[in-house]
């Protein structure tokens, strides 16, 4: 084997002789031995001649140790290699680019840590036999197991031994190899521990030194908690340092205190003597204990998951507690309290950890109990987790469109700045970012460039949009994996897809869509590097344009440009442009004035200009006392607020009402009939209006039809409400707004779905004007645009205490989001309907919503729960078709969970209820029927299943031409068939399924019909036909993401394979069929990979009876005919 990773045990990299090579590392020059101390020479080393017992960096133990060797084949010293790594077989590598054939190396197993996944003890760069086996013994391989190794866990054995010597000896190797690979984080941690090595050996200044180094890269590079540890060192290390002369001594401790609080350790200022100069007390490296000092950490305050996750980390540090004894205090809690349900001690431990983008609120207020052992202390960590994930799901929901706003009428300045952006994008540059104070013209300049790049050519093909909202007022910055999915789904990928990739793999994704399309992308109002980062397209024929208050000058490959504010000759051109060249021109000097007033910012002067335009009767003189006037008693910016009330003030009453009205709109843009209901005048009007306060640039047109506020001008025009409006007036405005868009949604879900009336009936008409929505097209579209407003009316509704709103759009949209597959936006929404309800009803409705939504996420525990709430709501409000409804979901339950009876009697019980109540013409009845249909189909009762699908069929054609309960239908009579040996009947209905289902776009039908056509093609002798159709209906299945329906075909397609006599594929699909069952726990679809897998192994001359016996066990409790059927073969 070639040499292995120098300086790792796990890696016995080693000459002929069985000697282990060690050589030197490079390092900084300031990283040193201390003065006096002689560094052991690097050498190769075999069994050292003491015979040191437990030191792994000699090679092993002594030779007469019991399951250890002391020397190899031709009398070399020992190579104290334990036996159970000599008898390990070499693992071929895994083929891939750039990988031949090899051998994997060898990986020593310890006591302390078992080969395999590194667990939550290991230090960072620990790699599993997984991860070396990718690598290959290529030097590129080579490279990439040294890079991810570099913290050798002798280091820290050694520093737990005491042999400071050693480990700084490792830690130097590992410093060496980082650089080498370029492994940054690595070479951060490696840092780490040489510091602490330098600090045991007493050369503080060394350790601190190395210690800031390692700080320096961990912040550089984004690692949180190697940040974290090398504060926590440095502090301790700054402490040590103290102890000099008194002012250096003081400057030191506060240096100190305030590096151990940035690293989360709580620290008490008395003992650590910054306020009353007291002696320090002895101070270690880790975090400092709670017991009668210092109150625990709060979590007030915190924003984003990431920052609750900080705060519960520092509360684990002020605790001082073991990730063990916090799993066995929460079990132990809950147990007391008679909850089944315990986590792992895994997910308590990933709990605490950064980078999360969810937590689990009781896991959350169990984890503090368990640190703070004080009940009175608990609640405030549930408040902040609600605020938490309240402003999470904010995050979420995001507007995306694909198209670039136009300009607003003449562009003025700025054509240095143009030009050169636009030589720079013909010279190759694709990704730039325009930062600059508000209102300094970012956006309007990034629109202005866009659109002359696409008149030139160069994003022809595709334009896509979105306001991030970096510094919203009232909003959290937009969630870039929200803003991601937006894009896929402008981008053709379906939502259910979009739904089963995390964020790496959307921007994965999105690069792989945008590479060679000609596009342009404007990213517009960002906050930080980490939220652009992902959302660019790193393309060469893809342009993106982002606006920000900040630089951004960490995102890589982009051209940065600082806008300042205009020139003196600029903003008298924008003056001109909008006022007219005779009024300023009459009296420069003053209009200059004006300008240097406002300080030149375009914004303010489009506002001042727009007002002298509105007031032809006062000359600029008179604008500039009142501007003076305006700027001593302002709440803005001096620039920006004297120029945005001199412009409120001149305007008409009814424009000033409308603009403080439009202000309370909860989502970003809005269009013409939402303006009419919160302003409560006829629509005519109000279009005049708005077209009033676009001219006097106070509002902005957006995409056809729609208007958007400016932070500055929406933050203004509030604090204008709260003055002039009253608190009746206000509340009257937004109930007229709610009303709007319960009746507009109630209308959009109506053209939809017109088969689902009834939840059109549940809301009134009040009276607003709404857009024409009858059409299925007309209804899609308003939904797309209006969704993120949606969910922003029903949040401002709940937090107003404002019910009715918050219900009813929950119940009417329900359909729209879970087939579009917004399952977020709709998990936000009902959540706040089961809050917001107010009766039993509407609470039946919101958990029937959520359970499905909650289905969809594969969390399948909390679904089951939702439907029993709602069946049990439903039974006591006397609601006979509620009941039917939950009762058949319930059913579904029940299906997925194998218990095929109890779906049986639950299925019948809402078929009895429809049939009473004489409500049998609608989907409920009809999906009732087929989930009926399937479980009578699972327990061997397939004639029975037969006429049920009938009835299902016949029904889904009473609602209406060509409906997706029809293709359901149609593919569920061919299975039925398909089992009763009806092969031409069979293949009839499923070609008319897989017909309709493309005529509707609807994919889950089409899979089904293919996975049919293609079970009646193998029964019929032609597998090969078979694998088509199936390989056909797997691809589709993958891009739809549903693992529920992958697993089911690659189980069918094994099948098929195996008839093929394509052994290793089938073996492979059985395989992976059976994973993904486990994951979601669907015995039926484990039972039938086992028993493929036990065939395919069959016929390949190996054993399968394991697997056979297991799928009979499982045949057996599901109670399916299967079991008997094998049992008769065999």
């Amino acid at each position: 084997m070639a040499a292995g990773l120098p300086g790792d045990h796990r890696y016995c990299g080693r000459r002929r002789g069985g000697e282990r090579l060690r050589p030197a590392a490079r390092r900084p020059a300031w990283l040193h031995r201390p003065r006096g101390r002689t560094t052991p020479p690097l050498r190769a080393v075999g069994l050292h001649p003491a015979g040191r017992r437990g030191d792994r960096r000699y090679g092993g133990r002594r030779q007469d140790q019991p399951g250890h060797t002391g020397s190899s084949p031709d009398g070399a010293p020992g190579r104290g290699v334990h036996r159970r790594s000599q008898r390990a077989r070499s693992r071929p590598f895994a083929r891939g680019p750039g990988r031949g054939p090899g051998r994997l190396p060898q990986v020593a197993r310890s006591a302390r840590r078992p080969v395999g996944r590194p667990g939550p003890g290991c230090p960072y760069g620990a790699v599993s036999r997984p991860t070396a086996r990718q690598a290959g013994p290529d030097p590129v391989g080579q490279r990439r197991i040294r890079g991810s190794a570099v913290a050798s866990p002798a280091r820290y054995s050694l520093l737990g031994l005491g042999d400071a010597d050693g480990a700084f000896a490792e830690a130097s190797a590992a410093i060496g190899i980082a650089q080498e690979v370029n492994n940054r984080v690595g070479e951060a941690y490696a840092l780490i521990t040489a510091g602490r090595a330098l600090r045991k050996l007493g050369d503080l200044e060394g350790a601190r030194k190395t210690q800031e180094t390692a700080l320096s890269i961990a912040r550089e590079m984004g690692g949180q908690d190697c940040e974290a540890q090398a504060l926590n060192d440095l502090g301790a290390t700054l402490v040590e340092l103290a102890h000099g002369g008194p002012r250096r001594t003081a400057r030191l401790r506060r240096r100190a205190v305030l590096v151990r609080i940035a690293a989360g350790v709580v620290v008490d200022h008395t003992r650590w003597g910054v306020n009353d100069g007291e002696p320090i007390g002895s101070a270690g490296g880790g975090a400092v204990g709670h017991t009668g000092r210092t109150a625990p950490p709060e979590p007030g305050g915190a924003q984003t998951v990431d920052e609750l996750a900080a705060r519960l980390r520092a509360l684990h540090s002020w605790a001082g507690v073991s990730y063990r004894e916090i799993h066995r205090r929460l079990a132990a809690s809950r147990r007391r309290r008679g909850i089944a349900e315990i986590p792992v001690y895994n997910t308590v431990y990933r709990c605490l950890q950064p980078g999360r983008s969810r937590l689990d609120a009781e896991l959350v207020v169990d984890i503090a109990a368990a640190l703070l052992q004080d009940e009175a202390l608990v609640a405030a960590w549930r408040q902040a987790h609600q605020v938490v994930a309240g402003r999470a799901a904010d995050a979420a929901i995001v507007s995306v469109t694909d198209s670039i706003p136009a300009d607003q009428g003449t562009f003025t300045g700025r054509s240095a700045e143009v030009a050169g952006l636009l030589a720079a994008c013909d010279a190759g540059t694709t990704q730039f970012v325009l930062g600059g104070m508000a209102g300094v013209g970012k956006t309007q300049l990034a629109r202005y460039v866009a659109n002359r790049l696409i008149e030139a050519g160069h994003g022809n093909e595709l334009q896509l949009s979105v306001d991030l909202r970096g510094f919203d007022p009232d909003r959290p910055p937009a969630d870039p994996a929200a803003v991601l999915d937006g894009f896929l789904r402008r981008l053709g990928v379906p939502g259910s897809q979009v739904h089963a990739l995390d964020l790496a793999g959307r921007a994965r994704r999105f690069r792989q869509l945008m590479a060679d399309r000609k596009a342009i992308v404007l990213l517009d109002n960002a906050a930080t590097e980490d939220q652009v980062l992902p959302l660019l397209a790193q393309s060469p024929t893809c342009v993106t344009v982002v606006t920000s208050r900040y630089q951004l000058g960490g995102l890589p490959d982009v051209k940065c440009l600082a806008l300042d504010v205009f020139t003196p000759a600029e903003s008298l051109d924008l003056l001109r442009g909008i006022a007219g060249e005779e009024a300023i021109d009459a009296d420069r000097q003053t209009a200059a004035r004006i300008a240097r007033l406002v300080g030149h910012l375009p914004l303010a002067l489009a506002v001042v200009a727009g007002r002298i335009t509105d007031s032809p009767g006062w000359c600029l003189g008179d604008h500039l006392e009142r501007l003076t006037e305006h700027r001593e008693r302002l709440r803005l910016e001096d620039s920006v607020e004297p120029a945005l009330a001199l412009s409120y003030e001149a305007l008409p009453p009814e424009r000033r009402r409308l603009l403080r009205l439009l202000a309370l709109h909860p989502g970003r843009d809005l269009d013409s009939y939402a303006a009419a209901a919160v302003s409560g005048q006829r629509r005519e009007q109000v279009v005049r209006v708005l077209a009033d306060l676009v001219r006097a640039s106070l509002l902005q047109p957006a995409a056809a039809g729609r208007f958007v506020l400016h932070d500055l001008v929406r933050v203004f025009a509030c604090d204008r409400s709260r003055d002039e409006d009253r608190a009746t007036v206000r509340r009257d405005a937004l109930s007229r707004l709610f009303d709007h868009y319960r009746w507009a949604a109630a209308q959009a879900a109506a053209g939809y779905a017109p088969h689902e009336g009834s939840v059109r009936a549940l809301v009134e008409d009040p009276g607003t004007e709404c857009p024409q929505l009858g059409s299925r097209d007309l209804a899609r579209a308003w939904l797309d645009a209006e969704r993120s407003n949606l969910i922003a009316v029903v949040r401002a509704a709940a937090e107003l205490g404002s019910s009715r709103p918050v219900t009813d759009i929950s119940t009417v949209i329900h359909y729209y989001l879970d087939t579009s597959g917004y399952y977020r936006e709709a998990e936000v929404l009902h959540e706040c309907a089961v809050a917001a309800a107010t009766d039993d009803a509407s609470r039946s409705r919101a958990h029937n919503n959520l359970g499905c939504v909650y289905w969809r996420l594969g969390r399948y525990a909390d679904g089951r729960d939702c439907y029993q709430r709602a069946l049990d709501l439903t039974r006591k409000t006397g609601n006979r078709i509620g009941t039917g409804k939950a009762v058949g979901n319930v059913a579904l339950g029940h299906f997925r969970l194998g218990r095929y009876l109890d779906a049986i009697d639950c299925f019948e019980q809402a078929l009895t209820i429809f049939h009473e109540e004489n409500d049998e013409r609608m989907s409920s009845a009809s999906t009732v029927r087929g989930g009926l249909g399937w479980s009578l189909l699972r327990v061997g009762r397939t004639a029975e299943a037969l006429e049920r699908f009938d009835e299902s069929l016949r029904i889904a054609r009473l609602l209406g031409d060509s409906t997706f309960e029809e293709a359901y239908a149609l593919a569920n009579v061919g299975n039925a068939h398909a089992r009763l040996g009806g092969r031409e009947l069979a293949t009839e209905y499923g070609e008319a399924a897989l017909a309709l289902s493309r005529k509707l776009a609807f994919r889950s039908g089409e899979v089904d019909a293919l996975n049919l056509l293609g079970r009646v093609r193998l029964t019929g002798g032609e597998p090969r036909v078979a694998v088509r159709l199936q390989q056909e209906a797997l691809d589709l299945t993958i891009d739809i993401g549903s693992r529920a329906m992958t697993v089911e075909i690659r189980n069918d397609l094994g099948a098929s394979l195996m008839a093929a006599d394509r052994l290793d594929q089938a073996l492979e699909e059985h395989q992976l069929a059976l994973v993904v069952a486990q994951t979601l726990e669907d015995r039926y679809e484990i039972a039938r990979a086992c028993h493929g897998l036990s065939e395919v192994l069959g016929r390949q001359g190996a054993d399968g009876a394991a697997y056979r016996e297991r799928a009979v066990a499982l045949f057996v409790d599901l109670g399916t005919p299967e079991a008997a059927e094998i049992h008769a073969t065999y």
